[in-house]
């Protein structure tokens, strides 16, 4: 049953994995490693984002039982969306500097 916390940031990380692969793969990027750094990215810091969101608010308000919430439907699926832009943006600088064609 507590893998229904983390569904809210897997559906961000899956929708910013798909169209971060769509944005690299028109820049030009065609290798595995290129498209698995946008998952590592994204996995790595949605998950802190969401450890930091979900502990957070019970160590500022332990009273208030919304505090996890927070963790849960705000900072995961942002911090997911924000590392797929992060490793986006990692990617196509590679891709740029190894030169490789455009489509």
């Amino acid at each position: 049953m507590p893998f229904i916390y983390f569904l809210p940031t897997i559906s961000a990380l899956i929708a910013g994995v798909i169209v971060g692969a769509a944005l690299v793969y028109g820049r030009g990027g065609r290798e595995r490693s290129d498209f698995s750094r946008i998952i590592l990215c994204g996995a790595v810091i949605g998950a802190i984002c969401f450890i930091a969101g979900f502990i957070g608010p019970l160590y500022i308000g332990p009273e208030s039982p919304q505090g996890p919430l927070f963790g849960i439907f705000m900072s995961g699926p942002a911090g997911a969306l924000l590392g797929c832009a992060v490793g986006v943006v990692r990617s196509i600088r590679i891709v740029r500097a190894r030169g490789a064609p455009k489509a």
